[in-house]
């Protein structure tokens, strides 16, 4: 195991490292990133899997809960929904 030197540690340790981006070491001035063109179907295309599935989780959760507190208003309170106001 090699050794090192505490203060020779501190050194190494202290210095101020600099952060850059990615994107400055990644892409020079020649080579640039191309845009891709993508219509707004397109975008539905890809985004329709994710949202169809987290829909349908909210929907299975929230419509029970709004028919127990439907049916609790009528039956427990005997209020109608439209008469909740008066």
């Amino acid at each position: 195991m090699k050794t090192v030197k505490y203060n020779k540690y501190l050194q190494e340790t202290s210095k101020n490292y600099r952060y850059i981006r990615f994107g400055k070491l990644d892409h020079t001035e020649e080579k640039k990133r191309e845009d891709i063109d993508y219509t707004l179907k397109d975008a539905l295309t890809i985004i329709k899997p994710y949202v169809k599935v987290r829909l349908n989780e909210q929907f299975k959760v929230v419509i029970p809960i709004a028919l127990y507190l439907l049916l609790f208003q009528l039956v427990v309170m005997k209020q109608t929904v439209t008469g909740g106001q008066e």
